[in-house]
């Protein structure tokens, strides 16, 4: 027997000795007083009143396998703790329990499905408490066509007749959210626009137009409708408001000291299963829609973290909660966590971990432990599953103890999180059977009133951690008691659809850069309307969407996050100039290049938008109409109406606002050429205290309308002043940002520059008192788009009064190595320092110890000195490329290095 085997209280024991008359049906109504047995209660003018434990039954031939409809006319009597409750058996399984919760006769209508062949069915009293009764009057049964969807529409309906003004009801309450994504779930389904209407207007009212909430953000409970809605609508205040829920959890989240999300910040050190059934989804959800692989890292991190401290290896079950300091009365001394298996928060796992893995990519980073994980969970589940009704006990793994009950909210959880491994290819097909089972067993779990409303029954209260008796003890109703109970239901069958619906329909395509179609990696492109998932382009930026409903509606947007795979040299001051010359009609831009231009989104380009892109070149804050470094795609987004084939080459541009010229790699991304060309700087020796000023030299040619320039240096010891404009004068527009001993620097201007000797100087104050040295490194000179420069300037700072320096010392030259040749600026620098007049002798020397030149020969005064070697011999020749040496000897002092050269 498996541990999960019925408990005996939910067998109907009928004797032999009993007199049953059987008739095949396909439809027949039994009046009561003509049942065969009764066990208690009385009869009164046609009808039987049930007032203590007891049961009426029957037996009945059922014609063919299908679903069956049971319509029971019935009252109740309020007794002093509730209505009384009333179960339908079939053998040995169960429907309802049924809430008899009126005084007049109503019909109250449950379902199961019955393969042909003699059942007995019997009506059971099971709860006599009070003055509790229940009169019974007759029982329909007829042959029904179900369909999954025809139940999910007739639940969502219910629920709006009984909820009738969505937006009255608190967006923190997680009963009504889980009531409102299973509506949410309805719409994907259905595709009726009233659905999509009825949670908008539950969250509207909370949030304005700039996407501002109206509660503390201390709460995600409402994360995942406010995401959801941006899905279905894709207007920017949703996308706002969901963000700042994001940062929320991304940065002020309670943590245990592993990094694990508390469920409650009250409870500091406590994990539970609950967190991650709503956290789960919301994370994945919110990696998609923007693209910040955040999300995923943090999912990833947190069901690790969880599924450490509570999942069962042996089992693969989830204990309910942990308590980090092991102070919680439910906490075991030794392993900290709660000492059952409790079906809902089991539930609450496997559907948050399917749903955060719909959204991670494949391939992503610690993907194929989560898979494990959820793998080993429904292994373990379905080893639970009671082999008659097909559900899951309260605590799983105790079904053959008398108090244990099927439980149908953790019941409808598991399921749904198999059919969604099933749908989204997580699980093998032999799982198909355990899920089919089970929503053949939750079909028993509901019932209707006067071919009207619709309830789920089964559904046990809100549930803390605690030992067996508190969860066999926890109170048990209908979803008019716990509503997240019909909406759990909704969103179980919305998956049972997918899963029911054969088609392979797929839609897949690139995306693409707009100026080169370099691909574009990392885009999560987002599926929603009938079905919701992602997908997160890999370096070859293709994307596929497989398993598409026949006849579903879908839409596919691409997103990208912001300042996402943006290299230094990407937007630069050169973009500027472009947009400043297309501002003035000096240019004409492609509608490609006007729309990177436009990064104030407004459809007109101006020297305002210029500016904006030069402030981001230089690392300034962006303005709050800047949408500098932002991803644009074209089209928008891509609709599919009643998908009847498939789509290949639905391919997207990108776009990065403020990238006007165009060269975005990817693959340069991970590191640009280590530039070859350099230009010379001089050298200074200065006091301690003193200003100085950098003479940048102008490399550029008759074309060039924009320099950018990034500038080293050691701010300990130096401190950046401001710049003297002498070459460029007032005319250009200049942008710098100092931080953190850097300095980004731009300068363009709608026409060429004019020749000059040099285009500005940089003011430096030395600021170390003690004798010292450093470097001021331009990593960066770079003229419109082409190649880019570098160099160094070797700085003595002097403490005393005469700034002597104190030792002989030689440098290593740099650039080192360095090209061979006769292009512009290549050549090596050496440096050197004397404490005294000395004469100074410095030679390079091949690797045969052969002398190839004499670069300094003679007496030189005290301080720092340099000499740059342009790679040639004495003979004016150049040398081979290879390893040299240089030697430097001056009075007892001597010193050798080594330098590379390259060909």
């Amino acid at each position: 027997m498996k541990p999960g085997m019925p408990k005996t209280k939910y067998f109907v024991i009928l004797c032999a000795a009993f007199v049953i008359f059987s008739t095949a049906i396909s439809a027949q109504t039994i009046e009561i007083e003509d049942m065969p047995v009764k066990t208690a209660g009385y009869g009164i003018s046609g009808a039987w009143v049930l007032n203590s434990n007891g049961y009426v039954a029957d037996s009945v031939d059922f014609a063919g396998s299908g679903y069956y409809k049971f319509t029971i006319l019935a009252k109740g009597t309020n007794g002093n703790d509730g209505w009384p409750y009333l179960e339908l058996r079939i053998n040995n399984y169960v429907c309802g329990p049924i809430v008899v919760n009126t005084t007049g006769y109503t019909e109250f209508t449950t379902y199961s499905h019955l393969e042909n062949g003699r059942y007995f069915f019997s009506l059971n009293f099971t709860n006599s408490s009070g003055t509790r009764a229940v009169t019974l009057d007759r029982v329909t049964i007829t042959a029904t066509d179900v369909r999954e969807e025809d139940w999910l529409v007739r639940l969502a309906e219910t629920i709006l007749v009984r909820f009738p003004n969505p937006g009255s009801y608190s967006i923190k309450n997680w009963q009504i959210e889980e009531l409102m994504w299973g509506v949410a779930k309805a719409y994907e389904t259905t595709g009726d626009v009233r659905y999509l209407n009825y949670v908008r207007s539950h969250i509207d009212g909370h949030i304005d137009e700039n996407g501002n909430i109206d509660i503390v953000i201390d709460d995600t409970i409402p994360g995942i409708l406010i995401v959801w809605l941006y899905q279905q609508t894709h207007e920017q205040k949703f996308l706002t408001a969901a963000t700042h829920i994001g940062e929320y959890i991304l940065t002020q989240y309670p943590r245990t000291s592993d990094g694990g999300f508390v469920h409650f910040a009250y409870l500091q050190d406590q994990l539970w299963d609950d967190t991650m059934g709503g956290l789960g989804r919301l994370l994945g959800a919110l990696g998609a829609i923007t693209g910040d692989n955040r999300y995923f890292d943090e999912g990833v991190l947190q069901f690790q973290v969880h599924a450490a401290h509570l999942q069962d290896a042996a089992s693969g079950l989830f204990y309910h909660a942990y308590d980090e300091d092991g102070s919680a009365a439910w906490s075991d001394p030794v392993t900290k966590h709660s000492p059952e298996f409790w079906a809902r928060g089991n539930g609450w796992i496997i559907r948050g971990l399917a749903d955060f893995l719909q959204y991670l990519p494949a391939g992503y980073a610690g993907r194929e432990s989560l898979v494990l994980i959820f793998q080993n969970l429904v292994q373990g589940l379905a080893q639970y599953q009671e082999t008659q009704n097909d559900l899951w006990f309260t605590v799983l793994d105790k079904g053959n103890r008398s108090d244990n009950y099927l439980e149908t909210s953790g019941s409808l959880l598991i399921a749904y999180g198999i059919f969604k491994g099933l749908n989204i290819g997580l699980l093998p097909e032999n799982y198909r059977q355990v899920a089919s089972n089970a929503n053949t067993g939750l079909f028993r779990r509901v019932y209707e009133k006067q071919d009207s409303e619709i309830f789920v029954t089964g559904v046990s209260a809100s549930t803390s951690p605690g030992n067996y008796s508190y969860y066999v003890g926890i109170s048990v109703g209908t979803g008019e008691d716990y509503p997240y109970g019909d909406g759990i239901f909704l969103q179980e069958k919305s998956e049972v659809v997918k899963a029911e619906a054969s088609s392979n329909y797929s839609v897949s395509g690139l995306v693409k850069y707009y100026a080169n179609q370099n691909p574009i990696p990392r885009v999560a492109v987002n599926l929603t309307g009938h079905s919701i998932a992602s997908f997160l382009t890999p370096s070859d930026g293709t994307y596929l969407f497989e398993h598409l409903v026949q006849g579903g509606d879908y839409q596919i947007t691409p997103v990208k996050a912001p300042d996402s795979d943006v290299d230094a040299n990407d937007i630069t001051t050169y973009d500027a100039a472009l947009t400043a010359q297309a501002a003035v009609g000096l240019r004409n831009l492609s509608d490609d290049e006007q729309i990177a231009a436009d990064v104030t989104r407004d459809d007109v380009i101006g020297t305002y938008d210029a500016a904006l892109i030069a402030r981001y070149s230089v690392g300034l804050p962006k303005l709050p109409d800047s949408h500098v470094g932002e991803w644009a795609f074209s089209p928008e987004f891509r609709e599919y109406q009643n998908l009847v084939a498939n789509y290949t080459d639905q391919d997207f541009t990108g776009i990065l606002l403020g990238n006007v010229h165009g060269d975005w790699d990817p693959v340069l991304l991970a590191g640009r050429k280590i530039p070859d060309r350099y230009f010379s700087l001089p050298d200074f020796e200065v006091q301690s205290g003193e200003t100085f000023e950098l003479p940048i030299p102008y490399l550029g040619d008759e074309n060039t309308i924009s320099v950018d320039l990034v500038v080293k240096f050691d701010s300990t010891k130096l401190k950046f002043e401001g710049v003297n404009r002498s070459g460029i004068g007032s005319e250009p527009q200049l942008f710098s940002h100092v931080r953190n001993g850097e300095l980004r620097l731009g300068i363009f201007q709608t026409h060429p520059f004019d020749p000059m000797n040099e285009i500005l100087r940089l003011r430096f104050k030395t600021t170390k008192s003690e004798d010292s040295e450093t470097t001021i490194l331009i990593e960066k000179y770079q003229q419109n788009e082409s190649e880019i420069f570098q160099s160094r300037s070797q700085i003595k700072i002097a403490g005393d009064v005469e700034g002597a320096p104190k030792f002989y010392q030689l440098s290593q030259n740099y650039p080192n190595p360095f090209m061979l040749g006769g292009a512009r600026f290549r050549f090596t620098k050496i440096g050197y320092t004397i404490p005294e007049r000395a004469h100074v002798r410095l030679e390079v020397f091949n690797s045969l110890g052969q002398l190839v030149k004499i670069l300094v020969d003679g007496e030189k005064s005290k301080g720092f000195h340099s000499v740059a070697w342009d790679g040639k011999n004495e003979n004016g020749e150049l040398v081979s490329g290879g390893i040299y040496f240089y030697r430097m000897k001056s009075n007892s002092f001597h010193s050798m290095k080594k330098i590379l050269t390259l060909k």
